[in-house]
């Protein structure tokens, strides 16, 4: 099989282009044939170097992926041979054909094309858990989420909206500001007005330093910070007597605590479909890459007019 291998740490010139052997899938196990994978930052912070806790090179990156079972273990019951999925996974994704844990697939929606079903999964899973479990949202409440059009942002706004939150977006662009509020933002400012935007109920914080350090500053009593990265690369210290002082909470999310627990993935999807199935939520994609262009994809993911999510079409 074809996949892309960080082959060191370091720039786009470490990913390299492999023919690997084609695994079989264990007994709770499928082999997806990969028509279309998701590229995340956390691929790129993977592929620097800088992800905490990633692994080593040599390895294959892509964490979400549309395609089709093409092979199953024999424990496997709720997944046929022919299935259109889609998945999610560690890592191992950037390749023609991949072995993923059946449960944590989910049937791909019939109204998303290959690219939007390979956009939808990580950045519906953590916007969901990280509002609905981590943070508890409320109907009503108010939450902020910065970088509001890119990978994360364009689908944490409209899962924010189904849930019945007063959305206050942040985006860097006067093109990425027009669109927010097609997507549910009620409200839409650049990353520099914190102040003067209203104060927030619930943070989802994509970015760290200084959006970090003015969401702390603004949030109301009872708020809570849901932090799922730092694209800023600074990260913020947490003063603890702060936080006690003004009743407020700081939380954090990785995916890894859904592929641990299989049974609380399945039940956040369960409702992500139901809003895709009504068309409540629309995956952005950015740009299709070749697979031989994962270096150009990853580092699309730094340019600010980007609107959406690049992807890797794998099968035409």
């Amino acid at each position: 099989m074809k996949a892309i291998q960080v082959v060191g740490f370091g720039g786009p010139e470490r990913l390299e282009g492999v023919d690997l052997d084609l695994s079989s899938p264990g007994e709770f196990e499928v082999l997806l044939e990969v028509h279309a994978a998701g590229v995340g930052f956390g691929d790129l912070l993977q592929r620097e170097g800088a992800y905490v806790g990633g692994p080593r090179p040599p390895f294959v990156p892509g964490c979400e992926a549309a395609g089709i079972v093409r092979a199953r273990g024999r424990g496997v019951r709720s997944l046929e041979v022919g299935q259109r999925v889609i998945a999610v996974a560690s890592g191992g994704l950037y390749a023609t054909h991949a072995v993923v844990a059946a449960e944590a697939c989910a049937p791909w929606p019939l109204r998303l094309g290959a690219n939007a079903a390979a956009a939808l999964p990580v950045s519906a899973l953590t916007a969901l858990a990280c509002l609905q479990r981590l943070a508890r949202a409320q109907p009503g409440e108010t939450v902020w989420i910065p970088a509001a059009v890119g990978s994360l942002g364009s689908t944490a706004l409209q899962i924010a909206h189904c849930l019945g939150l007063r959305t206050i977006a942040f985006a860097s662009t006067l093109a990425k500001r027009k669109l927010a509020p097609e997507l549910g933002a009620a409200a839409v400012f650049s990353p520099d007005a914190l102040d003067v935007a209203p104060a927030p109920d619930v943070v989802l914080d994509s970015v760290g330093g200084e959006f970090l350090r003015g969401a702390l500053r603004r949030l109301r009593p009872w708020g809570r910070v849901v932090c799922v990265g730092c694209s800023s690369g600074r990260t913020e210290p947490i003063d603890p007597l702060q936080l006690l002082h003004h009743t407020r909470g700081v939380l954090g999310f990785h995916l890894r605590a859904l592929l641990e627990h299989p049974g609380e993935l399945r039940q956040l999807m369960v409702q992500i479909l139901d809003w895709v199935g009504r068309g409540l939520l629309v995956p952005q994609v950015a740009e299709e890459y070749a697979l031989e262009d994962a270096g150009a994809a990853q580092e699309s993911l730094l340019d600010r007019a980007r609107i959406g999510k690049p992807v890797l079409r794998i099968v035409p």
